[in-house]
C-alpha cells in the first residue's frame, strides 16, 4: 500500500478488518443491531420492580426512530427493514394488549 505521497507504508495491515463483520453489514443491518442492542439493554431490567432508567429507553425509541428513517439501497434492505419494524410493531402491541387485559380483568 502506498501512502499519498508515493512511499510504501511499512506494517499496515487491514485483512483483519473484514473479518470483523462490521464492514460488511449494510446501514440497515447497522441500524438493526444497534436497536437490538438497545432493546437488550431494557430487558436487562425486565425483572427489576422500578423498571428500566429512562435514558435506555430514550436510547431504544432513538435506535427504532433511526432505523425507520434510514434510508435502503435496494430492495431488499427495504423488505428487511419493513420485517424488522412489523415484527417490533406487532411485538409492542401484543404487549400493550396483554396489559391492557390484565389491568381490565385483574
Amino acid at each position: 500500500m502506498r501512502s499519498p505521497g508515493g512511499q510504501r507504508r511499512r506494517g499496515y495491515r487491514t485483512s483483519w478488518l473484514p473479518s470483523l463483520g462490521v464492514l460488511t453489514m449494510t446501514t440497515i443491518a447497522l441500524a438493526i443491531e444497534r436497536h437490538k442492542a438497545a432493546q437488550a439493554a431494557i430487558d436487562a431490567f425486565k425483572d427489576d420492580p422500578d423498571g428500566y432508567p429512562e435514558h435506555l429507553g430514550m436510547a431504544e425509541f432513538d435506535a427504532i426512530d433511526d432505523l425507520a428513517g434510514t434510508p435502503c439501497a435496494s430492495d431488499a434492505e427495504f423488505i428487511e427493514k419493513l420485517r424488522y419494524l412489523h415484527a417490533y410493531e406487532t411485538r409492542f402491541v401484543t404487549l400493550e394488549a396483554t396489559l391492557i387485559f390484565h389491568d381490565f380483568v385483574l
